[in-house]
């Protein structure tokens, strides 16, 4: 469902656009994606903390098509586990260092195959 912009609603819990923490943009959408698809984003740490000072919304590639062996999974549920917390604090590997390219969230997740390549089972 995408609310209209251009009429107020009397409802509180009516949807409203969102503006898009990357680019800013109104309808919640990268500037790439406005006319079609919503961008993929991840939840992703580049540092330890508290997780509303270090988790960031990171807009992240379209994966390719799936190789041999491999499979394609459109990902409907990535809960946050308590491990993502404990590894956001710092103290799910005490030392562990974050690496540059920072930690995507999620260690359990659900989702559709939505396609297979060549051997995948």
């Amino acid at each position: 469902m995408q609310a209209s912009s251009t009429a107020p609603s009397s409802s509180p819990t009516a949807a409203r656009p969102r503006s898009n923490p990357i680019t800013g943009a109104a309808d919640g959408r990268s500037a790439s994606h406005s006319q079609g698809e919503p961008a993929t984003r991840a939840a992703v740490y580049f540092k330890h903390g508290k997780p509303e000072d270090v988790l960031q919304a990171v807009e992240v590639e379209d994966l390719k098509r799936p190789a041999h062996n491999e499979v394609l999974i459109r990902v409907l549920l990535r809960p946050v586990h308590h491990g993502d917390l404990l590894g956001i604090a710092g103290r799910y590997q005490p030392g562990a260092v974050v690496p540059k390219e920072g930690v995507r969230l999620g260690f359990e997740g659900y989702g559709i195959v939505e396609e297979a390549g060549d051997g995948a089972p």
